[in-house]
């Protein structure tokens, strides 16, 4: 489901950063698939050569350990199965060459999926934190806007200042009698709540049921990774100029042949 038609209500700046998300994903998915077709046909055209390679030279074999027997002479079995390794090692030889020149095609999809596989990782990862942040606002406001919110906020103020007590009483945090001693008591009082809170909220997540998953979110899911797209130190800026260039020169050298 696509997040553009589920945008209508949201803020001007969140829509827009879910719509360049979506923007995003497409041209990758697109990219994507023209690499994944090129993998399969180089797939199709290696697999196919080095059957017709492995039936070569088992048909050499084969004729040789006949010519052997036969004592050198040139019988139809030999020469049928000599033949055979012929034919079966021009068709290997036909394939590889397929799969040769699909090779810099191949290479320079990889290397655009990887471009646009950045480009939508950066945008997933912004619309994530985007939507999240308004998601969290809104949330906020609907349950302060309870009895029970409500109560919540007074206590857990109350519970910053407890924690104010606390150190004072320790007085092992700054002077209370200078404004630079009074800062850090209330800073070590709020780190204190800080860190309750997070206690808190990691028991209330693991006894909660989770919620149902928003449809927009579901949307901001990331994408696999294919069998055919390059990973790690490949995926460096510099090596993936450095691939460009040399799939492009290939392409170049191939087209040069061709129009030769």
């Amino acid at each position: 489901m696509s997040t553009e038609t589920q945008t209508n209500t949201l803020p001007e700046d969140v829509a827009a950063t879910l719509a360049n998300h979506d923007q995003a994903k497409a041209a990758y998915l697109t990219q994507r698939e023209t690499l994944v077709a090129l993998g399969k046909r180089l797939e199709k055209h290696r697999a196919t050569g080095r059957a017709a390679r492995h039936e070569s030279e088992t048909a050499g074999s084969e004729w040789r350990a006949d010519f052997r027997d036969a004592d050198g002479e040139l019988t139809p079995e030999v020469l049928k199965a000599k033949r055979d390794e012929l034919d079966k090692r021009e068709l290997a030889e036909s394939y590889e060459q397929l799969a040769a020149e699909l090779e810099p095609s191949y290479k320079l999809a990889q290397v655009e999926t990887a471009y646009a596989r950045s480009t939508y990782d950066s945008a997933l990862e912004k619309a994530t934190e985007v939507y999240d942040d308004h998601r969290l606002a809104i949330a906020s406001a609907a349950l302060f806007a309870t009895a029970e919110g409500r109560t919540w906020l007074k206590l857990v103020q109350r519970q910053e200042a407890k924690h104010l007590r606390a150190v004072i009483k320790e007085d092992i945090i700054g002077d209370g009698a200078t404004a630079k001693g009074q800062a850090e008591r209330q800073q070590a009082a709020r780190g204190r709540m800080e860190r309750a809170l997070a206690k808190l909220l990691d028991e209330a997540a693991a006894a909660v049921e989770p919620t149902e998953i928003d449809p927009l979110e579901q949307t901001l899911q990331a994408l696999d990774l294919t069998a055919y797209e390059l990973t790690g130190r490949a995926t460096s800026v510099l090596a993936l100029n450095l691939q460009r260039a040399e799939a492009q020169a290939l392409l170049g050298q191939q087209g040069q042949q061709r129009s030769a």
